[in-house]
C-alpha cells in the first residue's frame, strides 16, 4: 500500500494541474446583466425587485389586490425607465460630440448600422416608375368643368391648383433627410 501512495499523488497533481491550465475556476455572478443600460440607478433597480417581488407573491396566492400592486408597480417601473432613459440620453447628447453620441446609442443597441440589400427585382427604379405610372388610370379631365370649379369656389377659400411637377434627387434626399430625422428622435424618445 505505500508504494502505492507516491504514484497516487503524482497521478492527482498531473490531473490538478491539467484540470487548472485548461478548466480554470471561474466566478460566474448569477445576476450578470446582458443589456447595456447605465440610466438604470439603484433606485430604479431597487424598485423592479419589488415589481418582481410582487408578481412572484401574486403567482403564489393569485390575490386581487396583490395583482393590483403588482401592476401598479409595473407601471410605475415603465414610466420610471422611461423618464430615466429620456434624461441620461439627453444629458449625453448636450454634453457630448457626435461620435461620442453615436457609440452610446450602438452601445445601448438603439442604432445598428443595417447592411443596405435591396432585393434584386427593385434595383432597377425605370420599371417602377413606369410600373407605378401605368398602374394608375388616366383620368379624362373636362377643362370646362375644371373652370366652373375655379370662378365657383368660395372667396375665402385659397384656391390651389394641384399640377405635376419634376423633381430631382437633391429635392428628393432633402425630404428623406428631414423624414428619417423626425423619425430617429421619434424612435428615441418613445
Amino acid at each position: 500500500m505505500q508504494h502505492v501512495l507516491p504514484g497516487l499523488e503524482i497521478l492527482n497533481e498531473i490531473l490538478l494541474g491539467l484540470l487548472d491550465v485548461y478548466a480554470p475556476v471561474t466566478i460566474v455572478h448569477k445576476h450578470s446583466r446582458k443589456h447595456y443600460a447605465p440610466w438604470l440607478t439603484s433606485n430604479t433597480r431597487y424598485l423592479m425587485g419589488l415589481r418582481d417581488k410582487a408578481f412572484k407573491d401574486f403567482k403564489k396566492t393569485s390575490s386581487s389586490a396583490k395583482w393590483l400592486y403588482y401592476k401598479q408597480l409595473r407601471n410605475l417601473c415603465n414610466t420610471v425607465v422611461k423618464a430615466e432613459k429620456r434624461a441620461f440620453f439627453n444629458y449625453t447628447f448636450q454634453n457630448s460630440n457626435a461620435s461620442h453620441m453615436w457609440k452610446e446609442l450602438k452601445k445601448a443597441n438603439i442604432y445598428n448600422k443595417i447592411p443596405n440589400n435591396i432585393p434584386e427585382h427593385l434595383h432597377n427604379v425605370n420599371e417602377m416608375n413606369t410600373y407605378f405610372l401605368n398602374s394608375v388610370p388616366r383620368l379624362a379631365t373636362s377643362t370646362e368643368l375644371n373652370e366652373f370649379y375655379v370662378e365657383n369656389m368660395h372667396p375665402d377659400l385659397v384656391c390651389i391648383i394641384f399640377q405635376y411637377q419634376s423633381i430631382d434627387e437633391p429635392y428628393l434626399r432633402g425630404d428623406f433627410h428631414i423624414i428619417f430625422a423626425r423619425y430617429t428622435m421619434m424612435y428615441l424618445f418613445l
